[in-house]
């Protein structure tokens, strides 16, 4: 059975933390600047799918992928100047993707 994201991403922080190569902090910002730039692409990604192609499944997509993004912001004082130009704009799409998923 294959383990989950998060508990892969732990066990690497563990094994870090034991070698001492990487500050944990250091492993952090830039696993969450991955992930930020990651999660925007599959929200343009999961948008080109549902207008373009119509496949509208991937609407349900793009609400968790912005509670992600909203979760990184938080966590990351220097990303949230950023977070506070993007989650108006994202939060709006969330929105609208969740109605047209449903309806």
């Amino acid at each position: 059975m294959r383990r989950g994201v998060r508990t892969d991403m732990q066990a690497y922080r563990a094994a870090l933390d034991r070698t001492g190569d990487v500050a944990i902090g250091a492993f952090a910002r830039r696993f969450d600047l991955a992930a930020l730039q990651r999660n925007v692409k599959a929200i343009g990604t999961f948008g080109n799918q549902a207008h373009n192609r119509a496949k509208r499944i991937y609407l349900r997509f793009i609400p968790p992928t912005v509670a992600h993004l909203r979760g990184n912001f938080e966590r990351n004082p220097p990303m949230r100047a950023l977070g506070g130009k993007l989650l108006p704009i994202l939060s709006a799409l969330a929105e609208k993707a969740a109605a047209e998923s449903t309806g």
